[in-house]
């Protein structure tokens, strides 16, 4: 930094060109979160609650997949939920030891009723189907992080 603005032969123009695009992507991001606010979104959590009635116990009941998708709800509300990676019990920063893609026997061995918050959802739906298991979808929310996020129930 020193090298850029000290001296008489200063060369301004080059903090200018490597800030630009980082001053850019923070006005497109903060756009993006004004036009597409978090309350217009349906909180999946309150919607999962509210299915689930007072019995539930998100670290028994709730389920994750891809898991660092649930890290914010852990956060939010103080929660320990299961991971769909990988079985094991997680809380907000708990994923660092995660498997990407993998596809847990969780989802077969889980007794029922029990919940999921999934995006890209293909691969966990396809192991709860071939548990024999039935689910329900109860709310979608679109995550400008994450993409599309969506809550089912299953039976």
């Amino acid at each position: 930094m020193a090298f850029l603005l000290a001296g008489p032969g200063a060369k301004r123009w080059v903090l200018i060109a490597l800030l630009t695009p980082q001053a850019v992507a923070g006005i497109a991001m903060v756009k993006n979160r004004l036009e597409n606010p978090v309350w217009d979104r349906p909180d999946l959590y309150a919607v999962i609650q509210s299915d689930a009635g007072a019995s539930f116990d998100p670290s028994r009941q709730l389920i994750g997949w891809q898991d660092y998708n649930l890290s914010p709800i852990a956060a939010a509300y103080d929660i320990s939920y299961i991971s769909g990676n990988n079985g094991a019990l997680l809380g907000p920063v708990d994923w660092r030891y995660r498997s990407e893609g993998a596809v847990d026997p969780v989802f077969g061995t889980t007794p029922t009723p029990y919940w999921l918050i999934c995006n890209e959802c293909a691969p966990a739906l396809a192991a709860i189907a071939e548990a024999g298991r039935a689910t329900t979808e109860l709310a979608r929310s679109k995550n400008f992080d994450d993409g599309m996020q969506i809550a089912y129930r299953v039976d």
